[in-house]
């Protein structure tokens, strides 16, 4: 059974974000993003090359719920 309309147009737009897109977006540093992803703070995955992406889903909850207790 395949995704429907809107399960692919949700696919579509939780596209995975680079550590440097992700800084630039929430006006922190390199340091701080991996210090949040080593805490558990956002959630990252993991490629088989090493590199850590983040889901567009998951910084617009870091976004709406904000950062306090950071």
């Amino acid at each position: 059974m395949g995704l429907s309309e809107f399960d692919r147009m949700v696919v579509a737009e939780d596209r995975l974000l680079r550590i440097s897109e992700v800084q630039e977006i929430l006006r922190l540093s390199r340091w701080t993003v991996l210090e949040w992803i080593e805490r558990g703070y956002l959630n990252a995955i993991v490629l088989p090359s090493g590199q850590k992406r983040i889901r567009m889903s998951e910084l617009e909850r870091i976004l709406m719920e904000g950062t306090d207790g950071v």
